[in-house]
């Protein structure tokens, strides 16, 4: 038996030894010691399954989940078929990616697939007989699909269009990213009252009863995005004020250390049972709601997705427009190396390591870079505020081009901002 491991780990290509003579042939087909031993996966077969079809059938990809996934030993006793495994598992390296490989009655190959995949297999001969063992029971409450011919999965079937047919229930599969598979996504919006250079900026009232966490609050209600909302602060008595506005939005609040940025992210993940976080920074009141999308839209499953605006990292720039996705699994590893540079600049630790983490950015560009819409002073809650008043008011969800062509449209305000800017320089 001969043993390969695929680029997916824990994925493996098995060519059994087949002894041929003037009789016919034989081989194992499976032998569980000699697996365990060349795989170091112990494994216990509990069903075989087996299936007649005839080319231009596709069947899958299919997954059950949690408790119910199955791991697979695939082969082909007659005909042919291109079998296909695509990784779901939630903090992999290789999340969203997939093997292909042809099985087939001549060359005997076999492909096992752990827990934690999609499955799926196209059939490229007429009277293909199509077998494979399952660790686990079928169960119809856990069974979840992605559709075959998505985009961005870009599997070849090595099938025309016009051959390629689908039982009824996979031609309603979804496509892989509007999968939350295991990695419950959730907005964490970081506010606090207790800043040193504005106390209270975020809650200070712009006009009667409305502050710019209002603003953002509001915005973000726009979002359409079915994901739940959390806003997080210290474990301080001067932040529980912040409660109100999460009553009032109709969101989850969540108190944490106050010293201890790191820790707090984590908690709040691991007590709302969130594996992936969107980040958004409550200084942040004109947030671009099209840029959290097409973060969501463009999630693979790493351990940090964000923006790069003008070759730099959005979190270091003072544009005010963007945000970021993190893994709790890529918060926990930082937690674990104590690094205390760490425990409030969370995510810096996280991207500006790219050998230890799975990094990816967005490339975004702004060709005016005198445009500040962060909170962090007097004068900048007087700049934003004027922009409240006379632009976003009445432009509630305006995108950040909109918000930068308005700004620019005021010379007044672009000088205060480029001053600002200097004044400081991150």
């Amino acid at each position: 038996m001969k043993v390969t491991e695929t680029h997916l780990k824990g994925c493996f290509i098995i060519e059994p030894q087949v002894f041929v003579d003037e009789r016919g042939y034989f081989f194992e087909s499976f032998h569980k010691d000699k697996f365990q031993q060349l795989t170091n996966i112990e494994v216990d077969f509990l069903q075989d399954n087996e299936a007649f079809s005839n080319r231009g059938i596709i069947r899958g990809l299919h997954f059950q989940k949690g408790q119910y996934a199955q791991a697979k030993l695939i082969r082909v006793v007659k005909g042919k078929v291109l079998d296909v495994a695509l990784d779901i598992r939630p903090g992999s390296k290789t999340y969203g990616k997939h093997f292909s490989i042809i099985l087939s009655e001549e060359n005997k190959k076999q492909l096992f697939i752990p827990r934690g995949f999609a499955h799926g297999y196209a059939v490229l001969e007429d009277n293909t007989l199509f077998s494979y063992k399952c660790d686990n029971y079928y169960n119809k409450e856990s069974e979840g699909g992605v559709i075959y011919n998505d985009k961005d999965l870009q599997i070849d079937w090595m099938l025309e269009e016009n051959e390629i047919e689908l039982s009824e229930k996979d031609e309603k599969l979804k496509a892989f990213k509007n999968f939350n598979l295991g990695k419950k996504i959730g907005i964490i919006i970081q506010a606090r009252t207790s800043s040193t250079r504005l106390p209270s900026k975020i809650i200070l009232e712009i006009e009667e009863q409305i502050t710019f966490l209002d603003v953002l609050l509001h915005r973000l209600k726009f979002l359409n995005i079915d994901l739940p909302i959390f806003l997080a602060t210290s474990d301080l008595k001067v932040d529980s004020v912040l409660e109100t506005f999460a009553i009032k939005y109709n969101l989850k609040f969540f108190t944490g250390s106050e010293q201890n940025v790191l820790e707090r992210f984590i908690n709040c993940a691991e007590e709302n049972d969130l594996q992936t976080m969107i980040r958004i920074c409550s200084d942040n009141p004109f947030i671009d709601l099209s840029l959290i999308k097409n973060l969501y839209k463009n999630y693979k499953g790493e351990d940090y997705l964000s923006y790069k605006v003008n070759n730099s990292p959005s979190i270091l720039t003072h544009f005010g427009f963007f945000t970021e996705m993190v893994s709790l699994q890529a918060l926990k590893k930082v937690a674990f190396k104590n690094d205390k540079k760490c425990i409030e600049h969370v995510t810096n630790c996280i991207y500006e390591n790219t050998d230890y983490f799975r990094v990816n950015f967005i490339e975004e560009n702004i060709k005016n870079n005198n445009i500040r819409c962060t909170i962090d002073t007097k004068e900048d809650f007087e700049i934003l505020k004027d922009i409240y008043i006379n632009f976003t008011k009445e432009n509630p969800t305006a995108g950040y081009l909109d918000i930068i062509k308005y700004v620019e449209s005021r010379p007044d305000l672009l000088h205060k901002m480029k001053k600002l800017i200097i004044e400081n320089k991150k």
